[in-house]
């Protein structure tokens, strides 16, 4: 008895040393990649996109990491894309607001043009004006008379290009109809 119980407690000893070995095997099996695709994750959540997982156990825990590898690419293939079209939008937003201030400075001279042709047209009308009254008068001489036809004719030139300046400078409003 005393044998078979010496026997059966180192069978006992045996096993539960062979079962811990066993445990501690296949927990580092285990736990080892799994570490590892906890950290993989984390690199990735940090931005590093192509970060690869090498894990060779020829199980499910593989498999996974191969999905977590293709999840990556597919992460970095869209930060990509996103980055592109970022790209692109900002080159569009740069290109409309230089058009918005190529705008801005042609309303500023337009409305320079509008403010120049109001100052010469007030002086302009002023030269016609006078011309017209000294035409009326009966002792001018023929040339004074043409050179006075000139000054009102050339008054009026003025007048006119100033007044399609002032025209042109202002806003307009626009109204749809229909057309055959």
């Amino acid at each position: 008895v005393d044998r078979f119980l010496l026997v059966f407690a180192g069978v006992v000893a045996l096993a539960l040393a062979a079962a811990l070995a066993f445990s501690l095997l296949l927990a580092r099996r285990i736990a080892g990649p799994l570490a590892q695709l906890r950290d993989g994750a984390r690199r990735i959540a940090g931005g590093a996109f192509a970060h690869r997982l090498q894990i060779h156990t020829r199980d499910e825990i593989e498999e996974l990491a191969e999905e977590f590898n293709h999840m990556g690419q597919a992460l970095q293939q869209t930060y990509q894309q996103l980055e592109e079209r970022d790209a692109a939008k900002t080159e569009r937003l740069n290109q409309m607001t230089h058009q918005l201030i190529e705008s801005e400075k042609l309303a500023a001279v337009g409305q320079l043009a509008a403010g120049v042709a109001h100052e010469i047209n007030n002086p302009a009308g002023v030269v016609s004006m006078f011309a017209q009254q000294l035409q009326e008068r009966g002792d001018l001489a023929p040339a004074h008379r043409e050179k006075l036809e000139i000054i009102e004719r050339d008054a009026e030139r003025i007048g006119r290009v100033t007044r399609g300046l002032l025209d042109f400078a202002r806003a307009r409003e626009y109204r749809r109809d229909p057309l055959d």
